[in-house]
């Protein structure tokens, strides 16, 4: 007769399996909760809690599971739980492994996407320096649906710079004179020029069509010379969540937060094209809630990140 499992597998069984569940729970959570909410201090902390849970079941799982094989092997009664504690293990101590040399492995590449990002960035700076140049001001920045005086939609700036980036043919095929969706423009949606293409973040997360290259609204000055000496210190074009490439309401709007920025990429590096046409770059890491604040108000000093 076989004999029964000790209570004491039963709980230790039971802890392994929630441990090993909850980095997958605690993942999905931020997942929804980037789409759902905007980026502030309180989801700062949120996002924060989230990781330190995420390490401490994801290493709960690591040893509870070693536990568990270990009392199964002991205990004819406890047998039934091999099995189980054997795959927490494996599959944990898997996910640990490649957690640990996938990002070396990936280093160089992320490296390119990196440069890539940045020459994308300097591209559309320079595009709308030039569209300033031509036309004495920044493309114009409407949103809503409805027509000006000359019938004109409002469209998003990145349409309004396609001829300075080689897209003459594609600017000519769009209807100023119609809404940014509408049933013949909406054909463009996929047709999104690689300028402005997002390439630090995994396809999954990105829908065809989808830029994170946004301009901060309203915008600081419609002309450079109006901002003097602080055209090299006013933030122009930045990073925000990814959306159409078409669509006027895609920007990035102060009053709305700087966008859903995520504290669970670090790494991740920021580009930012000035008005005055140059480049910074800031890590995620070395930037607070507060830092975001100061940049959207034209606040915040590159030199000292």
């Amino acid at each position: 007769m076989t004999s029964s499992p000790t209570l004491s597998a039963k709980v230790i069984s039971r802890t392994a399996t929630v441990c090993f569940f909850t980095p997958f729970v605690v993942l999905g959570i931020d997942f929804i909760s980037a789409r759902l909410f905007r980026y502030n201090e309180t989801c700062f902390f949120i996002e924060s809690f989230l990781l330190f849970v995420f390490f401490v079941s994801f290493l709960g799982s690591l040893v509870f599971s070693l536990i568990q094989v270990e009392q199964a092997m002991k205990s004819e009664g406890n047998r039934r739980f091999l099995r189980g504690g054997l795959i927490k293990f494996f599959v944990t101590l898997g996910i640990l492994l490649i957690g640990i040399f996938l990002p070396l492995l990936g280093a160089s590449h992320d490296s390119i996407m990196e440069l890539c990002q940045r020459a994308s960035a300097k591209e559309l700076t320079f595009a709308l320096k030039q569209y300033e140049a031509d036309h004495g001001e920044l493309p114009p920045i409407r949103t809503g649906s409805e027509p000006d005086e000359n019938g004109i939609y409002p469209h998003s700036w990145r349409v309004y710079i396609l001829p300075y980036l080689e897209c003459g043919n594609l600017f000519e095929q769009i209807r100023l004179n119609e809404p940014w969706d509408s049933e013949w423009n909406r054909q463009f949606h996929s047709q999104m020029p690689s300028y402005f293409a997002e390439l630090q973040l995994p396809d999954w997360l990105i829908t065809e069509g989808q830029t994170s290259f946004c301009l901060l609204t309203p915008l600081k000055a419609q002309k450079t010379a109006d901002l003097g000496e602080n055209a090299s210190r006013t933030v122009l074009l930045a990073e925000s969540h990814p959306g159409c490439w078409m669509d006027p309401n895609h920007d990035i709007d102060p009053t709305r937060g700087m966008g859903r920025f995520r504290s669970f990429t670090p790494t991740r590096t920021y580009f930012f094209g000035m008005y005055d046409g140059s480049i910074r770059t800031v890590k995620g890491d070395a930037l607070t809630p507060r830092d975001w604040e100061k940049i959207l108000n034209g606040e915040f000093d590159f030199d000292e990140k």
